[in-house]
């Protein structure tokens, strides 16, 4: 019995549950109907009149405890209207919503307690104070036990890579490096949930790579659920387990990523490089009389496999052309969501 090691079993439920819950919410706004004449001014003084943009056209999905979920669509699809409303900033017209077994907007000083919300443009560290001292000053905001906060702030500076300028003034921060800040402080309470909205926006290989990374262990070591939107895919391809797509405020997609991805990925791309330029004009007959411009002397061709056969366009490529090097890709996420939108 002595010496022997003693191995801890991690239980792992079968059955995550639920802990975002929205059910056909709606969000109506009134937009004023301004006038540009002068007439037209003095008349809305007396009689506004109002239209109704529907920003949400009964939206419905759930996300389960430990998930990792991208929200994406075009500008004006809905997205900051939904993150607004989950994270309790916002009522919705109509419909429910419930997040952490709470009504975000109508228990928000109990809800708030258990997420973190990370804006791109925002900010809640102190501009002229090094970063440690915001976290100091967040701690005692959100009433963190010392032990708790100490050990909280070593784990996620490190998974996050700032203890090199953690004594550093926020103003004399690179953007990746105050952006890697920004998550740290709004973890430092352990919450449940974490908003992130276009948290890689601007930054550049190596700090997108570093948030995606801790992103990914933060899910799976502390199960914290992060609900994710970003204009760069390739942040929704790397870490989303669910996709969520509007469009025009409707839900067009709610389910895996990689569901969707099959759903819609019907083409595959040729890249063909050719030894010399070649006049595109010139080739009516050839099947890169469709294709695009990757460098010099070198083309894309989509194929639809619904209606083209990959074999036959190799066939005629091989026969016709002096090519140098062929490769088969698969459509990535961003290119099968541009066709969607197109």
């Amino acid at each position: 019995m002595f010496g022997e090691k003693v191995c801890k079993v991690q239980l792992i439920p079968e059955h995550k549950m639920n802990i975002i819950e929205v059910s056909n919410i709606t969000k109506n706004y009134k937009v004023s109907k301004g006038k540009s004449s002068f007439q037209g001014l003095l008349s809305s003084l007396l009689k506004n009149e109002y239209s109704v943009v529907n920003a949400l056209k009964g939206v419905s999905f759930n996300v389960k405890e430990g998930d990792i979920c991208g929200v994406i669509g075009l500008n004006g699809a809905g997205k900051s209207t939904l993150i607004k409303i989950l994270t309790g900033a916002m009522y919705p017209t109509s419909g429910s919503c419930v997040v952490n077994s709470k009504v975000p907007y109508k228990e928000r000083e109990i809800y708030v307690d258990k997420i973190g919300v990370v804006f791109g443009q925002r900010s809640q560290l102190l501009w002229d104070l090094p970063v440690k001292h915001s976290f100091v000053i967040l701690r005692h905001i959100y009433r963190i036990e010392k032990k708790k906060f100490e050990d909280n702030l070593e784990y996620f500076t490190k998974i996050m890579g700032i203890d090199k300028f953690i004594d550093t003034p926020v103003r004399m921060l690179s953007l990746g490096q105050r952006m890697r800040a920004e998550i740290v402080s709004t973890l430092l309470h352990d919450p449940k949930l974490l908003f992130l909205d276009e948290p890689t926006i601007g930054l550049d290989l190596i700090a997108k790579s570093t948030i995606r990374r801790a992103i990914k262990q933060l899910s799976e070591e502390k199960g914290t659920t992060v609900i994710l939107t970003s204009h760069d895919l390739d942040d929704i391809d790397v870490l989303c387990d669910q996709l969520v797509v509007l469009d025009s405020g409707k839900v067009i997609h709610d389910g895996n990523k990689s569901d969707f991805i099959n759903k819609f990925r019907s083409n595959k791309k040729i890249v063909v490089e050719v030894d010399g330029q070649l006049d595109l004009k010139q080739l009516s007959k050839n099947p890169l009389k469709e294709a695009s411009i990757v460098a010099d002397n070198t083309y894309s061709i989509e194929v639809d496999e619904q209606t083209q056969k990959l074999s036959e366009m190799l066939k005629e490529l091989v026969n016709e052309l002096p090519i140098v090097d062929l490769s088969i890709e698969e459509n990535s996420l961003e290119d099968i969501v541009h066709s969607l939108y197109h």
